[in-house]
């Protein structure tokens, strides 16, 4: 199931945000997973840039039809499924939380290939399934997706920043840069989760908990299609400071 998703362009901490703001003016942009339209909007707005859209939802597709210049109506898991587009060419292709529901992801990252023009890049954005919440509850034994991030099929799969970067690779891609949106987790938050398993909160854990690594809750990344000699080049990783927030106040779990 799609949801209608709000785009603020002045809020860094959302996924659509880190992507738009990635994408070049008057861009040529091949958005998977279009939805109801809402980043196709504001890439026409804000980057004048030319969107194809697809989403495997036809009341969706429909309501972004008044934002893209052409919607197409796929299931990605279809082998034939991009053949409409086999004469394009595209500068960006985006992928908002699209892989981690697709049955062979490898597959429809190799399909996508022959799309990008020589500098075109794949941004795409994934859930980090070792961010510090999912760790505690797993621990706990409390670990549950909510609707408001599976929607009404839960994913396909679940990555970390190494298996994601794993099965770009393997799909021969080279990663160039791995942002993310974050959540941390208060200390008292964190103390509870290992007071329900017997645990000490030490410095240590706190630093282990409190890591870019744990607070990432979507990596979002760039990456291009390459020769297999490129794929070990150096990844640029973001950094960012840490902010406390309660479990409770996170957007989904």
């Amino acid at each position: 199931m799609t949801y209608p998703v709000a785009i603020d362009l002045n809020n860094e901490n959302n996924p659509q945000t880190q992507i738009v703001n990635k994408i070049p003016q008057y861009a040529n942009v091949l958005e998977l997973g279009c939805g109801y339209g809402e980043m196709s909007q504001v890439l026409k707005q804000n980057k004048s840039a030319r969107v194809i859209g697809i989403d495997h939802n036809m009341a969706a597709a429909h309501q972004a039809e008044k934002f893209c210049d052409y919607v197409f109506v796929e299931d990605l898991d279809d082998e034939n499924s991009l053949d409409v587009l086999q004469f394009e060419k595209f500068d960006m292709i985006t992928l908002v939380n699209v892989l981690e529901h697709l049955q062979s992801p490898i597959a429809v990252l190799q399909r996508l290939k022959p799309l990008l023009l020589d500098e075109g890049r794949l941004v795409l954005s994934i859930p980090n399934i070792a961010h510090v919440s999912r760790r505690l509850k797993l621990l706990t034994g409390t670990f549950e997706h909510s609707k408001k991030e599976i929607g009404a099929v839960a994913p396909e799969h679940f990555y970390t920043s190494e298996s994601i970067q794993a099965l770009l690779r393997s799909a021969g891609y080279k990663v160039h840069e791995i942002d993310y949106t974050w959540h941390d987790l208060s200390d008292q938050e964190i103390k509870s989760y290992l007071d329900k398993a017997g645990l000490s909160l030490t410095d240590q854990a706190l630093d282990f908990f409190h890591s870019n690594e744990n607070a990432a809750y979507e990596f979002i990344i760039s990456a291009s299609p390459c020769q297999q000699n490129a794929l070990s080049l150096p990844v640029t990783r973001a950094l960012k400071p840490v902010q406390n927030i309660q479990d409770d106040q996170l957007e989904s779990t």
